[in-house]
């Protein structure tokens, strides 16, 4: 999600407060992480829910205020973009599920 907020085509689409707010979100998500390796699965899916809850409102404003149509009618390069923040996302998603796998 930080890699999809800086990239310039995007970044230029995003309000300041809104790069701000997936920013500090984001930081906080990755303390979190690091204070809390040893959580279960509920404790990582609701914080990966809650990150989803701040981001995917404003990238989805973000595309809705560009003209593009999420359903369907995005060009090359938005298709590309958001699935790129959809894969940062699942990655994400993934390793906190490993993480905890490993460490039990």
């Amino acid at each position: 999600m930080r890699n999809t907020i800086q990239d310039e085509k995007i970044a230029s689409k995003l309000s300041a407060d809104d790069k701000k707010k997936i920013e500090d979100t984001v930081d906080q998500a990755i303390q979190w992480l690091d204070n809390n390796q040893l959580a279960d699965v509920e404790e990582f899916e609701d914080k990966m829910k809650e990150l989803e809850g701040l981001c995917n409102p404003i990238i989805a404003k973000m595309y809705q205020g560009t003209g593009v149509d999420m359903a369907g009618g995005m060009d090359d390069e938005a298709t590309s973009n958001n699935r790129d923040s959809i894969l940062s996302l699942s990655y994400l998603k993934d390793n906190f599920f490993n993480g905890l796998a490993l460490s039990k």
